[in-house]
């Protein structure tokens, strides 16, 4: 072998090891992003022929926003803004991505992004680092609003004089809304199985009165029990007849002491699977909401105990009041009796 075939074998195996280094170095910056709990996405603006920005094409994304929106980086890298989040083009937030990628100058904002099967609120920064593209990162922070809200209204309805129904109603809407759920509902166990005492749905929904199968709200009849199923159909043992007439496919649920040996649930549920397992914050949340729902309701019978009593209690003074008078009466005319004795003869 020649000294220059030798040179050569040299420099193909340095190239090589240089681009598995380089492969290797992709992957592990990948793998990071990939595992940030920020969105990272760049995006290349699109101008109109008078230069103004009209949308913007994803250049690269990472796995943040699947777990956020859904939506893989796959299905964003080469399409457009405006194409994958419709949405945004008549709200309030577009503007400041285009005054980005004309200034350059960054901001940074707090926003709620909705659609048919999103309700986020996210806090999102964009910069221009090159004259080509904008850096757009955010945070979903969804949970920490909604939690906040949540106990803040819990707070003010624990503080009304209103009756137990419409306690009741309240709460189950303050956690429908902090769960994006369906309809919310509370139950009563039964040896049979469960029943309904009340539901609340958001607009549009229509109602359901067996939101469970009756062998998973079983589950719910131990009291202090919480529960989350993101996928009914996938998660439970349900045969497929069944798993086609379900009403919902996922829920969050908790139980609640009502007195004695008697145990109710709040659940939320909702017609599409759930994406993640739910926080820390979401389960204390979720017990919270019917511990305060058992409260109130333990609290109202006790109410109905005290009034009852106070009730027999006025009709046993009532009685003896009665009683009494009779014998008073008659002392009193025996006294005047006497007195007209004695004024006849002294």
């Amino acid at each position: 072998m020649s000294s220059s075939e030798s040179q050569d074998l040299r420099v193909d195996g340095s190239l090589d090891a240089m681009n598995a280094s380089d492969e290797s170095s992709a992957r592990t910056k990948r793998e990071t992003l990939d595992a940030s709990l920020l969105g990272i996405i760049t995006a290349k603006p699109i101008l109109s022929n008078d230069g103004k920005v009209i949308d913007f094409e994803y250049l690269t994304a990472n796995r943040v926003l699947q777990r956020t929106h859904g939506i893989s980086p796959e299905e964003l890298v080469g399409n457009r803004m405006l194409g994958v989040f419709p949405e945004l083009a008549d709200h309030h937030t577009f503007p400041y991505y285009c005054d980005v990628a004309i200034t350059g100058e960054p901001i940074v904002f707090e926003s709620d992004f909705q659609s048919d099967e999103l309700d986020i609120h996210v806090v999102v920064s964009i910069s221009k680092p090159s004259p080509d593209y904008i850096t757009i990162t955010f945070v979903e922070v969804s949970e920490i609003v909604r939690v906040t809200d949540a106990l803040a209204e819990l707070n003010g309805l624990s503080g009304t004089e209103i009756d137990l129904e419409a306690y009741i109603e309240g709460t189950l809407d303050i956690g429908r809304r902090a769960f994006n759920a369906s309809r919310a509902y509370q139950l009563s166990f039964h040896d049979q199985g469960y029943s309904v005492i009340a539901q609340v749905g958001a607009q549009g929904a229509p109602e359901v009165k067996r939101p469970l199968p009756n062998d998973i709200a079983l589950g719910l009849s131990e009291p202090g029990a919480v529960k989350m199923m993101r996928d009914l159909k996938n998660d439970s043992n349900i045969d497929d007849a069944s798993a086609a007439n379900l009403p919902f496919l996922s829920f969050i649920a908790s139980s609640f002491i009502a007195g004695e040996q008697i145990v109710g649930a709040l659940v939320f549920c909702n017609e599409v699977a759930r994406r993640r397992e739910p926080t820390t914050s979401e389960l204390k949340l979720v017990r919270t909401l019917a511990e305060s729902v058992g409260a109130r309701v333990r609290l109202e019978a006790a109410n109905k105990t005290l009034k009852q009593r106070n009730i027999d209690l006025e009709r046993f003074a009532s009685l003896v009041s009665h009683d009494l008078i009779a014998p008073m009466r008659t002392i009193r005319l025996l006294s005047e009796m006497l007195a007209g004795y004695l004024v006849k003869d002294p």
